[in-house]
């Protein structure tokens, strides 16, 4: 086609306008920086052929020595802005070995413009990578990353409007900025924003694998790439949560989203004579590639590219490097333990019975292969905790052996923050020891002030003494770090909601159900309750994915509709079925005005050491019960304050502060 003004290509859903540099669909434009675009626009002078790598480079990159990273970078930028799925493409595909191809229908049209800007006419017989044909220099790292140069514009004319815009998205973002702080949802993102230099966001690495077995690895590192990051001073980065659910946006979409200013993303592809793994350091304004490198390693031999990986970043970002002593692991760097420590971490987060077991296998093969290493003994302190929390172990075995491991990594290293972590989680759960549950997460937060984990077990620890204030401060610097994290948003509402916030805690919970609708829709049912509105609330539970919470928000709804026999129905399923969920069928007793019942069932929960036992000093849902004095006595029972001049001394004293290490 010829590439002048009103010529343009349709590449499967997507306009793509060679002149003004965007791609459109459904009503949705986007700004294309000229060097994807030109990669775009040689894909479709070759749809349907493989356009091997060496072509691309020659053809994209003319005059210019890169290396085959930034076609890998460039095409996953193009994927991500595109929509499209490596593992099930619709627009380009990967041809194993031998380079891509685009595989959407590509199509020429006219488009009718009111006013063209002047420009140098195309021949007819030019394609459309003819319309960027200029040579194109690939970005240089500047002096100082926030000193990026912009390169001026060809109109002078333009130049004072191009300012005045600016000027104008300045102020108007300030502006919505400082809206929403006062409205007090998240609060004010100044203690965060005055205190760095620099954020970012490190993406998961994709698996570029022949066999797509390096799954763990890809993830495994890029969290571990996070954590050494994070001892960064002025160096905000993104918690693992928010960074790995903006694996499939593109770079804008990510900077809006994360408020990070850069973004690191990478690969890893394995063979039988060792592993390579590419990382590229991206400012999100610009979609500039600051820094990109090629890390090779025999197979099982990459455990030290984490902090290689982190120390260039920092050096890139800060010019100073990591502080002394900050690593990914406080283990001894054994190749092989380090392997199956990421496997069994990468089966533990999707948190089956099965994955549960097999990521504490992988644990203990990892510890036989390096029986010192603390960090290994936290994580499998944790999985065992998890078993006993989710009855998939007897409790009283489970909390022990987690207490065990997390224990004896305290002693091999008195400084891992996940240890104090895990040990507190025993405490608080199974020996509701309060105060020394108060210590172990105190000495956490101590140690790791950003971690996600850490501020959301303070939140929840905040609420089970009924310090809901407390809570949401450690809540709002939990979603500060993490902003798509479902478990920080999700305690955020119900530290909200305990204030009687309902507004606030339904919006915090709509934002959670968005990422994990599991429960979140419940609290948005019984909020919708409290406010009056039954019906609202009853079609919202129906909305419910798990059948427990679903059945305990009937049996309170259909109670308060006056409709009694459905409401049997549902709390007679919930009693056949989950018998040792007690404090939610008492929690259906005590709504019903059947408080005799609902003590009962609150007895068995103590009995049971259920967990959702932490809630009784807050939960919303046993409101009708407080003023009976059974609750205050079993408040007592359980060692809970009463009175908040009852709390552990160290928990009524401790207001959060701004993270020791600023990120």
């Amino acid at each position: 086609m010829s590439a002048v003004p009103g010529q343009v290509l349709q590449i499967g859903e997507w306009s793509v306008d060679p002149a003004l540099g965007e791609i459109a669909s459904g009503g949705r434009v986007t700004k294309l920086d000229p060097l994807t675009m030109r990669l775009l626009l040689y894909f479709a002078d070759n749809a349907g052929r493989v356009v091997a790598l060496q072509e691309l480079l020659d053809a994209v990159w003319p005059n210019v020595v890169v290396t085959p990273q930034s076609v890998y970078n460039t095409v996953a930028q193009l994927r991500r802005t595109l929509g499209d799925l490596a593992e099930a493409p619709t627009y380009i595909a990967n041809i194993p070995r031998k380079g891509y191809r685009l595989i959407a229908k590509v199509e020429h049209r006219q488009v009718e413009r009111r006013a063209a800007p002047a420009a140098t006419p195309a021949s007819a017989g030019t394609s459309p990578s003819a319309a960027m044909s200029e040579p194109l220099a690939m970005p240089q790292p500047p002096a100082s990353p926030a000193l990026v140069d912009v390169p001026a514009p060809r109109s002078n004319i333009g130049a004072p409007r191009v300012l005045v815009i600016a000027i104008l998205a300045v102020v108007l973002i300030g502006l919505i900025a400082l809206v929403l702080a006062q409205r007090g949802v998240f609060g004010s993102r100044s203690a965060v924003t005055d205190t760095v230099d620099h954020s970012i966001a490190v993406l998961p690495f994709r698996d570029l694998s022949e066999a797509q077995d390096r799954a763990y690895l890809a993830e495994g590192l890029a969290e571990q790439i996070g954590t050494v990051l994070s001892g960064v001073p002025k160096l905000r980065v993104i918690g693992r949560a928010s960074a790995f659910a903006s694996r499939t946006d593109n770079i804008p979409d990510i900077a809006k989203k994360l408020h990070v200013d850069h973004v690191l993303e990478g690969s890893v592809q394995s063979s039988a004579q060792g592993v390579r793994i590419t990382a590229a350091l991206i400012r999100t304004d610009t979609g500039q590639y600051l820094w990109s490198k090629t890390y090779d390693r025999a197979t099982d031999d990459y455990f030290s590219i984490e902090d290689e990986i982190a120390r260039d970043i920092a050096r890139a970002l800060t010019h100073t490097g990591l502080p002394p002593n900050r690593s990914a692991s406080t283990c001894g760097k054994n190749g092989a333990a380090n392997n199956l420590l990421l496997q069994g971490r990468y089966l533990g987060r999707r948190n089956t019975r099965a994955d549960r077991e097999r990521s504490i296998e992988l644990y203990q093969q990892a510890l036989a292969l390096e029986p010192d290493c603390a960090e290994a003994w936290a994580w499998l302190s944790t999985a065992y905790g998890v078993q006993a929390a989710s009855g998939w172990v007897a409790p009283d075995l489970g909390y022990q052996r987690a207490r065990d491991a997390a224990e004896h990594a305290l002693r091999l290293d008195p400084l891992e923050a996940d240890a104090h972590a895990a040990l507190a989680y025993v405490e608080e759960f199974h020996d509701w020891n309060w105060s020394g549950a108060d210590a172990e997460l105190k000495r956490a937060l101590e140690l790791d002030a950003g971690d996600v984990r850490v501020l959301n077990m303070n939140g929840h620890f905040a609420l089970d003494l009924g310090q809901s204030d407390r809570a949401i401060d450690f809540y709002r610097r939990a979603v500060d770090q993490d902003p798509l994290s479902p478990g920080a948003l999700g305690g955020l509402g119900a530290a909200l909601w305990s204030r009687g916030r309902l507004t606030e805690a339904e919006t915090v919970y709509r934002q959670a159900a968005a990422l994990s609708p599991e429960r979140h829709r419940t609290w948005i049912a019984l909020i919708m309750l409290e406010r009056g509105d039954k019906a609202a609330a009853l079609a919202e539970i129906e909305q419910e994915p798990d059948p427990e919470a679903r059945l305990m928000g009937r049996g309170i709804i259909q109670s308060a509709l006056g409709d009694r026999e459905a409401s049997d129905r549902a709390l007679a399923e919930l009693v056949a079925k989950y018998p040792n969920h007690a404090f939610h069928i008492a929690a259906v007793y005590a709504h019903r005005g059947e408080t005799d019942a609902a003590f009962q069932w609150l007895e068995n929960a103590f009995d049971q050491r259920n967990s959702e036992m932490l809630w009784l000093k807050i939960g919303v849902s046993l409101r009708p019960l407080r003023a009976d004095p059974r609750y205050d006595a079993l408040l007592r029972r359980m060692g809970l304050p009463v009175n908040a001049s009852d709390a552990p001394s160290s928990a009524r004293a401790t207001t959060p502060t701004a993270p020791a290490t600023n990120h």
